[in-house]
């Protein structure tokens, strides 16, 4: 399983360490031009930056991609862009 770590931080490094201690194949995406050329992948976990949310959803929609968003202090738009898009999603607020 390919599993794309989006945002770098403390977070997705720490993200990035447990995927791999359980045999995940990882790919890190430290911006958005990173993301859109890693290719082939089952799911994004996303910790970068609330602002860079639009791009991020059109991509996994496009790509039939499961996205766990741990990203916090989306704005109200944001999270009614989140529930909008056409896709299963599960809210955790």
């Amino acid at each position: 399983m390919k599993i794309i770590v989006n945002g770098y931080g403390r977070m997705g490094k720490e993200t990035e360490k447990e995927c791999l201690n359980r045999g995940y194949e990882v790919a890190v995406a430290e911006s958005k031009e990173q993301l859109f050329h890693i290719g082939d992948a089952d799911g994004v976990i996303d910790f970068s930056v609330p602002e860079s949310l639009g791009g991020l959803l059109d991509y996994c929609l496009q790509k039939s991609l499961p996205l766990v968003i741990a990203t916090t202090s989306h704005t109200e738009k944001q999270k009614e862009e989140i529930v909008s898009k056409e896709h299963d999603y599960v809210n955790l607020d």
